[in-house]
């Protein structure tokens, strides 16, 4: 221990403290001690414990070997080592000549590096009381010695070096390890601190100094700095060195600083190269078209020119913000989910891309799509995110599920979505037990202002239509246009008949009133059929075959009506669904053959022509009329191979019958108006047929409906056309039960008019009917039109109509539809001309 360290470290204590060498020689003392023993300050005059004190008490053998014994471990400087406690009494005379009487002094034995020599501290019997901290401060001292040398393995372990600076004198001891890092000969354990500067490298000994100057003036906690240091070979090595003041003078000044070196080149080259791949990377991100940003704990710290562009913001502005702040609000919780998965290194956030909105600084909104994958950048957790902008591909894929799911022309809900809110509706009702209806409307003339006024017409009334639909619901009411003229209303918590009832009367007024378009005043009316869940059925698809079949109950009732489901048109519905299941059948198993039925000349009551008329032979139920068969074929389209049937049957009959009879005569065929209106390639057309069979055409006459004749497109006028090049004629069947405007029979040349048998019926007794055949006779006879009188079973009949001028009549009263070989039967008894 120095002499000075002694002063400085005892010097305001109350208790005396004499530090002496092992020959007795008085070291230092404090000045208390110089009190206790009569003078002020350390005499220079004393420098023997002799000189002190007159004598020791005490064995001085035991004494002296205590100092003596006990080979001691060299420590690092004020390291008390192997201490030998001894209380001794001194006894003497103080220096002003007064006796001194025997005072008891704890004797303390210890090293000390510098002066390589014992000594021995000599204190005032007073801190005997504080001999057990003394103890317990040797216990401490022993624990520090294994903390020392366990720091000591540490430090060499990790190839780390102390250094040691004395302030005072400016030397700076290196540990051995250091020296050796460095080249430097192991020869040399210190340096002066000039000498250290001048092996810092010029670059860095700037920021060394100033990071060493903030940690003596106590701006800095410590001295912690990266520099290179120069070796002997001319080399230079990065260094990474700290520390920290561990003395200080009573004035506050630094006495002594230490702390721990490494090498960390290889560490700043891994660095070097990480920082330039950093670069390479940003440079290789910047040039991406997409939006990349790095976060790093939430906050951005990196963005390529294509984000910026994207939110309409600087790279500054970027770094400013979290990631989180660019994220719509409505996305929040979708961005909570990624970014925490992706922390946690789940599969979340790294297995799929991931869809959310996003905001830019101007507020405008804008869909992406996220890839999010981790990195380590610079040490630490990083979050990569390619931004793409999706909002023109969301654009499209709003447009596209808006025309899967909605009516391009009234902008309804289409019978799809319509269906979905059905399903939905019903799942929410089965689970809260609640209640709703279904309206199923349909405009009851409105195929009327299509053919007379042109679809661009009609669709501007059905816009008309669902715009009046809407103002007579509540909000939370779905109307839905299902196609053509049908709409469908889905009615949440309504089932009560009554408030049904006030709500269809309501659409239905709404409905009928006037619609002006183009100048032109349309008045329309509609059916609505009602069923209610879960009354009627819990199923979707029943529950709209439910208010289809009411609808046509109420279409039955009259126009401008409703009707509400009922078990009776379920059974209607099975019945007639059973005739349709037995129908397909019918067509694959060819359940069906004509029926001919005579046309005779009223003049000279010859056979000229005959009726093909199909029948279909049932396996369970016998003959089924065409009445309860021919609606349902036309509304199912089996009509179409019913029809090609039906012609290719009487085409074969025809042929064969010109082989034995010649062109005595003509077979009469139904057309329905979709066989010429068909373009599907399953069914032949038949004037094709026809040019392929040879027959002439003058074997032939095709029976048609006068609604065909009203608004014809193009593809029929062309069939109408060829049929008279094939020399074919045209009969218009139950001539004035349709539509009152007869300028088509100007328009087209029709070769006969076919009265209705509903105006034949009465004919004797009703003189109106009579008036009505005598003016379709004469109407025709002066347009060069032939007639035909259906329905005729009386005699009386046979001859008004004869008188009237009719040419041609059918009905019972000659014969009953026949199939082809009773026909050539009846022919040859009342025909002597089919016997030659």
């Amino acid at each position: 221990m120095k002499a000075a360290d002694l002063l400085v470290a005892t010097q305001g204590l109350p208790d005396g403290f004499i530090l002496a060498a092992f020959d007795g020689r008085v070291l230092a003392m404090n000045t208390a001690a110089a009190d206790m023993l009569g003078s002020i300050g350390l005499p220079s005059h004393i420098d023997k414990l002799g000189q002190v004190f007159s004598g020791i008490e005490g064995p001085r053998p035991v004494l002296r070997d205590s100092f003596r014994t006990s080979a001691f471990t060299p420590f690092p400087r004020l390291f008390l080592a192997n201490p030998q406690f001894k209380t001794l009494r001194f006894c003497g005379r103080r220096l002003d000549h007064e006796m001194f009487p025997g005072e008891p002094f704890l004797l303390v034995r210890f090293h000390t590096t510098f002066q390589k020599e014992d000594q021995f501290l000599a204190l005032n019997a007073e801190l005997e009381r504080q001999r057990f901290a003394v103890e317990r401060l040797v216990e401490l001292k022993s624990m520090v010695e294994k903390k020392e040398q366990d720091l000591r393995l540490a430090v060499e372990s990790v190839n780390d070096w102390t250094w040691d600076w004395d302030i005072l004198t400016n030397q700076m001891q290196f540990h051995t390890r250091g020296k050796h890092v460095l080249s430097y000969a192991s020869g040399r354990p210190a340096c002066h601190f000039s000498e250290w500067k001048s092996r810092i490298h010029k670059h860095d000994l700037g920021s060394v100094l100033e990071a060493l100057q903030a940690h003596v003036e106590g701006r800095a906690d410590q001295f912690s700095c990266e520099y290179r240091m120069r070796c002997v070979d001319g080399s230079f090595k990065w260094i990474f060195s700290r520390g920290r003041v561990v003395d200080r003078s009573a004035a506050g000044e630094p006495l002594r600083m230490v702390g721990i070196q490494s090498v960390i080149t290889e560490h700043k080259d891994m660095r070097l190269q990480l920082d330039e791949t950093d670069s390479s990377l940003k440079a290789l991100l910047s040039g991406m078209t997409d939006g990349v940003m790095i976060s790093q704990n939430g906050q951005c710290t990196f963005s390529n020119l294509a984000i910026q562009v994207l939110l309409q913001c600087t790279e500054a502005e970027m770094k400013l913000f979290r990631c989180e702040d660019w994220v719509h609000e409505h996305s929040k919780p979708d961005w909570e989910k990624i970014f925490i998965s992706a922390q946690e290194g789940t599969d979340f956030a790294r297995s799929r891309h991931h869809e959310l909105q996003m905001l830019s600084k101007t507020g405008r909104s804008l869909w992406v799509e996220l890839i999010v994958s981790t990195l380590q950048l610079q040490g630490k957790l990083s979050l990569m995110i390619i931004v793409r902008d999706i909002s023109q591909k969301k654009q499209d894929e709003q447009l596209i599920w808006r025309q899967a799911n909605f009516d391009f022309l009234t902008d309804l809900p289409n019978r799809h979505l319509f269906m979905d809110k059905l399903e939905n509706e019903i799942k929410r009702s089965s689970r809260a037990s609640g209640v709703f209806s279904v309206m199923f409307i349909d405009l009851d003339n409105f195929k009327e202002i299509n053919d007379t006024q042109g679809h661009e017409h009609g669709d501007k009334v059905l816009q008309e239509i669902s715009r009046r639909l809407l103002g007579s619901v509540r909000e939370s009411d779905t109307v839905a246009r299902l196609g053509g003229d049908e709409f469908t209303l889905l009615i949440p918590g309504l089932s009560e008949r009554e408030q049904l009832g006030a709500l269809a009367n309501k659409i239905l007024g709404n409905i009928s009133h006037p619609i002006e378009i183009a100048g032109n005043t349309h008045y329309v009316s509609a059916s609505i059929g009602i069923t209610a869940f879960p009354e009627d059925t819990v199923a979707a698809d029943e529950l709209m075959q439910n208010a289809d079949q009411a609808m046509y109950s109420a279409k039955r009732m009259g126009r401008s009506n409703f009707s509400f489901f009922s078990a009776t048109m379920q059974m209607l519905s099975r019945s007639k669904n059973e005739l349709l299941n037995d129908l397909h059948r019918a067509v694959a198993c060819s359940e069906f053959y004509l029926a001919y039925q005579p046309i005779v000349n009223l003049n000279s009551g010859r056979i000229e022509k005959a009726e093909a008329l199909i029948r279909w032979q049932h396996p369970v139920k016998g003959v089924v009329s065409p009445v309860d068969f021919i609606p349902i074929s036309e509304e199912s389209g089996l009509i179409l191979p019913i029809g090609e049937w039906t012609f290719r049957e009487a085409l074969r009959q025809s042929r064969a019958w010109r082989r034995k009879w010649g062109s005595k005569i003509q077979i009469s065929i139904n057309k329905s108006p979709k066989q010429f209106y068909n373009k599907s390639p399953r069914y032949k057309d038949f004037l094709s047929v026809v040019e392929q069979s040879g027959i002439c055409g003058d074997a032939l006459a095709l029976e048609i409906t006068e609604s065909l004749l009203l608004q014809p497109e193009a593809e029929v006028l062309d069939k109408m056309k060829r049929l008279r090049e094939l020399g074919i004629e045209i009969a218009v069947d139950d001539f004035g039960t349709g539509y009152s405007s007869l300028s088509y029979l100007k328009k087209f040349e029709v070769d006969y008019l076919k009265i209705d048998k509903s105006f034949v019926l009465d004919l004797e007794q009703d003189p109106d009917n009579q008036a009505l055949c005598e003016a379709i006779i004469v109407m025709a006879h002066k347009l060069g039109i032939r007639v035909i009188a259906e329905g005729i079973e009386t005699e009386a009949q046979r001859m008004i109509l004869a008188a009237a001028g009719c040419d041609f009549g059918q009905g019972f009263f000659f014969s009953r539809p026949l199939k082809a070989a009773q026909f050539e039967q009846w022919v040859l008894q009342r025909d002597s001309r089919f016997t030659r």
